[in-house]
């Protein structure tokens, strides 16, 4: 009887515990092209190519500012580098949107956090929006 008890709890941990796995894995996986991608934009952000990131970014990006607002706002914030959070942090949205939290660091201001929204358009990741918490 006390075999029995604890086989299936051994069972459903290790079923728990594979879930958890499985489930980290997908995120991993599913989000490393949208990472990547958003990877490159803000390449492009920080080498000063702001002609080549606003091209790349999504159409509801481009609808809200146009490149003159975004170059502005760019040469004001005149960012250096940036990193991207794990895939720990990354989150699935729904229909082809993917969040992931990323900073920009600037000589001015130091670290901006910021929030890159992503969302498949034309096949490929495309950059929505950036925000900082504020």
């Amino acid at each position: 009887m006390k075999r029995v008890v604890l086989w299936s709890l051994v069972a459903i941990v290790g079923m728990h515990l594979a879930c958890a796995v499985g489930l980290s894995a997908w995120v991993a996986i599913d989000t490393a092209e949208s990472a990547g991608q958003a990877s490159g934009f803000l390449a492009s952000v920080t080498q000063g190519e702001a002609q080549e990131a606003y091209a790349a970014a999504a159409s509801g990006f481009r609808a809200a500012q146009d490149e003159r607002q975004f170059t502005s706002v760019l040469t004001r914030l005149a960012p250096t580098s940036y990193s991207l959070e794990s895939w720990r942090h990354r989150k699935l949205g729904r229909g082809g949107e993917t969040v992931i939290r990323g900073a920009l660091v600037t000589d001015s201001v130091g670290e901006v956090r910021v929030t890159i929204e992503m969302v498949r358009e034309e096949g490929r990741w495309r950059v929505l929006s950036i925000t900082d918490p504020n």
